[in-house]
């Protein structure tokens, strides 16, 4: 039966200098303001405890998402204090639509213009920090979501081995995902069956972020789906279409393709291009200065 894998041990790492406090990111009045970046998680296999690290590939980045509807209701979307001072600029920085250290105008925040939202929202998906990423503004959107590589199933039957990710801030919003096989990123192939993440999917990580779109910390939730779900077969997926459910708006802080056998499962994505112009972007492991443990 197709179901949600509960993800757990999220551990996560923050640059230095503007959170350096032992307890930040622990609650709703301590939250992270700037950047933290995922470096592991855990699920629960017949076999016992399954690890997936960054460090060793098992997880990868999103690089591009195109907005097909709802463009009105969704948005990039970062951290209160994510000014750049950590070498980490904001997604509209990145995006080569602001220069560092200057106020995102609403004309570019709230922005509908295709150009922008791209724009902005593939470089807000483009860094393994689950405090950068989309904001959902009340009614349902549709974006397409690309990934740096594409993926295939490590087994033919449904596992508790996670393909996909997908970080939600303040566990209220659902979304309904469908796998893209292949065509471009303006024109995509789109296969199987959707599957439906509701709200009580998204399990409690202990995290807690706090944005420019909001007044105060939320926790993050956090879900994995196996790839047999989307009933795909053999095909690779080189992309998700996600829609937002209900009128809550789905606040996605990240959305990660992962792999128990990174050398099996992972090949270059054929529709991404290369050399790539969409502002790729990463942080190398060893500037991050402090690991922390949640559940």
């Amino acid at each position: 039966m197709a179901a949600a894998i509960s993800i757990t041990n999220v551990q996560v790492s923050s640059l230095p200098g503007t959170q350096d406090s032992a307890t930040a990111g622990s609650s709703s009045s301590n939250p992270f303001l700037d950047d933290v970046f995922i470096d592991s998680f855990d699920t629960m296999t017949s076999a016992g405890v399954n690890t997936f690290t960054r460090a060793d590939g098992n997880i990868q980045l999103g690089s591009a998402v195109r907005v097909r509807s709802g463009a009105q209701f969704v948005n990039a979307e970062f951290g209160d204090l994510d000014n750049g001072s950590d070498g980490n600029a904001n997604p509209f920085v990145k995006a080569g639509l602001i220069a560092e250290g200057a106020t995102v105008p609403p004309s570019l925040s709230e922005s509908t213009d295709p150009a922008i939202q791209n724009a902005s929202i593939s470089a807000a998906i483009n860094t393994f920090s689950i405090n950068e990423g989309i904001d959902g503004e009340g009614d349902p959107y549709t974006l397409d979501y690309f990934f740096e590589v594409s993926v295939t199933d490590n087994s033919p039957v449904a596992d508790n081995s996670p393909e996909f990710i997908f970080f939600e801030r303040g566990r209220n919003s659902g979304i309904i995902v469908e796998a893209i096989i292949g065509g471009t990123l303006d024109s995509p192939i789109l296969a199987g069956t959707a599957f439906t993440l509701g709200v009580s999917d998204f399990g409690a990580t202990g995290i807690y972020t706090d944005t420019s779109e909001i007044g105060s910390g939320q926790e993050l939730g956090v879900a994995g789906l196996d790839l047999t779900d989307l009933n795909v077969g053999t095909a690779a997926v080189v992309g998700l279409r996600v829609t937002s459910l209900g009128n809550t708006g789905a606040d996605i802080s990240g959305i990660f393709v992962t792999a128990q056998e990174p050398d099996e499962q992972f090949e270059t994505n054929p529709i991404i291009p290369e050399p790539s112009t969409l502002l790729l972007f990463s942080i190398a492991s060893l500037f991050l200065f402090r690991r922390r443990h949640c559940v």
